[in-house]
């Protein structure tokens, strides 16, 4: 009866696990795909107005074809016929304001290829992203290349409110499992932007610093958000404890973070706040696993 209890326990919690790791994708896809519509939406309209230049383009080589079929019937134009077919071409092209395409043009080129290497550049980091949360397996992971990742992930979250400054040093590569780092640090980031968004500064901060230090390597993300208040910072990484509203959090986000860093990673996570001036938050994982 004990044991039944205890798997409809773990049961319950997987699913509550789930539904927040779904809850946190919905928020990130959603905003993956307003920052990939974007770089398209401009695209879209660059191609538009190279439609509208083509079409007079098309216009004044029409008059230069004519010429040059004109030139293949006569063997000799008289100076006066072509004077005047070259006013005609001139005239189109001041009609067709043929100057200023040329310049446009370039323009136009150099942005739209900037457009789409960074629809390119989101999908990468996406799909880097996705993979490392496709395995449970221990294997080399990039702290610094999973944060700049997180990022790229949570950019159309983040830039309306936060301004993120990376101090990111040279570290070794570590033994973890990529995709629940990278869930950690999603969490952690969704947590400072919350935060930031309580406290409603101008412009939010979010300070992002790794660094080595003997066989460990340390991630510290620092907000000037709300703040704990100094009563609640033992509690916050027990389960479903939250200060948000009903409906704005399942109090698991740090539950799980917790989990994934000392239990699974066996590594260490630890809080510094003071309310109404901020939260920093310092990681700290094996660069080997015991078992490695």
């Amino acid at each position: 009866m004990r044991k039944q209890m205890e798997e409809k326990l773990k049961s319950a919690q997987s699913q509550v696990i789930h539904q927040e790791k779904l809850a946190a994708i919905g928020q990130i896809a959603a905003g993956v795909a307003h920052e990939i519509n974007n770089p398209l939406a401009f695209i879209k309209s660059n191609f538009d107005t190279l439609e509208k230049y083509f079409y007079k383009y098309k216009e004044v080589i029409e008059v230069y074809q004519r010429f040059k079929g004109n030139l293949r019937e006569e063997e000799q134009l008289k100076l006066e016929n072509i004077n005047l077919i070259i006013e005609e071409i001139e005239s189109i092209e001041r009609k067709n304001n043929i100057s200023f395409i040329n310049e446009d043009l370039e323009e136009l080129f150099r942005d739209s290829n900037e457009g789409i290497d960074r629809v390119n550049e989101i999908i990468k980091e996406l799909r880097m992203f996705s993979r490392r949360g496709q395995t449970d397996i221990f294997e080399d992971y990039d702290l610094n290349e999973g944060i700049k990742n997180t990022l790229v992930v949570a950019r159309n979250i983040l830039k309306y409110q936060v301004q993120v400054e990376e101090y990111l040093e040279e570290i070794p590569i570590i033994h973890a499992i990529g995709g629940e780092i990278n869930q950690v640090l999603l969490n952690l980031l969704l947590n400072a932007t919350y935060a930031i968004k309580e406290k409603q500064p101008e412009i939010g901060l979010i300070k992002i610093r790794t660094f080595a230090k003997d066989d460990d390597v340390y991630c510290e993300l620092e907000d000037n958000g709300i703040g704990i208040e100094e009563k609640n910072i033992s509690s916050i990484f027990d389960p479903f404890f939250t200060t948000k509203p009903v409906g704005e959090g399942t109090g698991l986000g740090l539950s799980i973070a917790y989990d994934i860093i000392t239990n699974k990673h066996h590594g260490a996570i630890t809080v510094e706040s003071t309310k109404g001036v901020g939260t920093k938050f310092m990681i700290k994982l094996p660069i080997h696993q015991a078992f490695n």
